[in-house]
């Protein structure tokens, strides 16, 4: 038998196996990810408020120690995920520099073309929550100015009203429930007084970082439960001027899956009815469309020394901490310095040259001779450097002046001269200075027991007893 070999007929298109088997295998994921305009969102905050961990935490990737490199503006990518864990669509991530100088560039992200795509989040910390609403403020300023200058005039409006009916139309319902941001079905309610006063017509989230400093902000600054409650009354006054979300996110990152689940119905054109958490400061999540100013002043419950009408800068002051920190090294005063002060206060106290402190000194044997080694009760054979209980200074000067006692109360002669004694204070410190450290050196406080200190400032002052 015979097997008949066709050519293939130059008519018809060369097929290939595994471009077919490719198309059948990602053909639906395309599909869909083609029917979906991709959305950026545009991230904004100061230098070291958290961008960069925030934006690897919802990675999953590890944030970098070396934080942003270069500056300008940063492009990286989130994933979106559907049910199935399958990648239906990508959120584009631009992070301007902390820099205000850099805002230029922002017409590189959001342009007249691409503004009904964009989201915005204004990211702060509670590192540094003085800067909390200034920060806020300025940043909403220089994107509203950047807006304006597009010239988007129905647009604007048309993105403006769908704002405005987010928070209209808004419903807490069960998360899995899915609807449409334009269903004509919803319940339309009226707005409360100041929400969306400076409405830009595009979804803004405010992102507080670094939660976890509460703590730290009670015990280094004596931050109280109205503090706390006080920055976070200002800071909804914010999102509800602006129509914005709230979350908190810290290193415990308990709302990491809420913030990822809400960027994700965002940046694919669903509106997710998720709840609102405001139980606890570090897990707290206020979608757009569920606050309103009633809500707002259930945190005024708690104030007890600071008024609801309060500026915010006014209560809320950078104070620079000057208490040193429990793990701080402590460095004690150098001896010779300390001994160098203790000489002038003495100079200075005791005109006439006696000790006025609680210098030692030295009672004489009651057996003493002519010899200095005896007068000072110690062996002859133990050099003067090693005697116990004399400094050496002061028994060079007992040696040297040629005095003899018989008894323990003789004193020095009176006809011996002040500048004698100012000279023995003298060499007594300036021994101190130069021996310190010195092996056998004196025992202030061993010398000083054994003398009275009374009746030897009376001997070295020349005075009879």
């Amino acid at each position: 038998q015979s097997v008949a070999i066709m050519a293939p007929d130059p008519a018809q298109p060369e097929q290939n196996l595994w471009a077919e088997v490719l198309e059948e295998v990602t053909g639906p994921t395309q599909r869909r990810a083609r029917n979906t305009n991709p959305k950026n969102l545009l991230v904004l905050g100061d230098e070291g408020s958290g961008k960069s961990t925030l934006l690897s935490n919802l990675q999953s990737k590890k944030p970098s120690k070396d934080g942003p490199q270069g500056t300008g503006i940063h492009y990286t990518s989130l994933e979106i995920k559907d049910d199935d864990n399958e990648v239906k669509d990508r959120l584009g991530i631009y992070t301007l520099d902390g820099d205000t100088t850099q805002s230029p560039l922002l017409s590189t992200v959001i342009s007249k073309e691409t503004l009904k795509d964009c989201i915005c989040m204004l990211v702060v910390d509670l590192e540094r929550p003085w800067d909390i609403i200034p920060s806020l403020r300025k940043w909403a300023t220089i994107l509203s100015d950047h807006i304006e200058s597009l010239g988007a005039g129905e647009l604007l409006e048309e993105l403006k009203k769908n704002q405005i009916r987010v928070f209209q139309t808004y419903t807490e319902e069960v998360e899995d429930s899915k609807k449409d941001a334009g269903d004509d079905n919803a319940v339309v309610l009226d707005l409360d007084e100041g929400v969306l006063v400076s409405n830009l017509g595009i979804p803004i989230i405010v992102a507080v970082t670094k939660d976890d400093c509460l703590e730290a902000l009670s015990q280094d600054r004596d931050y109280r439960q109205e503090h706390f409650d006080f920055i976070q009354m200002h800071i909804r006054k914010f999102c509800l001027e602006h129509g914005a979300a709230l979350v908190y996110t810290g290193k415990n990152q308990k709302t990491k899956t809420t913030l990822y689940r809400y960027l994700s119905n965002i940046g694919s054109g669903f509106k997710y009815h998720l709840k609102a958490c405001i139980a606890e400061a570090d897990g707290l999540f206020i979608p757009q469309g569920w606050d309103n100013p009633t809500k707002v002043n259930v945190l005024t419950e708690s104030f007890s020394s600071i008024k609801v009408d309060e500026k915010y800068e006014c209560v809320i002051k950078e104070i620079r901490l000057t208490l040193p920190s429990a793990h701080k090294e402590m460095i004690a005063e150098d001896e010779q310095i300390f001994l160098e002060k203790q000489r002038g206060l003495l100079s200075r106290n005791d005109p006439d040259g006696g000790v006025t402190s609680t210098a030692p000194a030295v009672r004489q044997s009651p057996t003493s001779s002519a010899s200095p080694a005896t007068r000072v009760n110690v062996s002859s054979n133990t050099p003067p450097q090693r005697r116990r209980g004399v400094p050496p200074s002061r028994a060079q000067t007992f040696a040297g002046n040629g005095s003899t006692s018989s008894t323990p109360n003789q004193r020095a002669s009176p006809a011996t001269p002040n500048r004698d004694n100012n000279d023995v204070l003298a060499n007594f410190f300036n021994s101190l200075l130069g021996n310190a450290g010195t092996p056998g050196a004196a025992n202030p406080s061993a010398a000083g027991a054994r003398a009275d200190p009374g009746k030897e400032r009376e001997k070295m002052k020349g005075k009879p007893e």
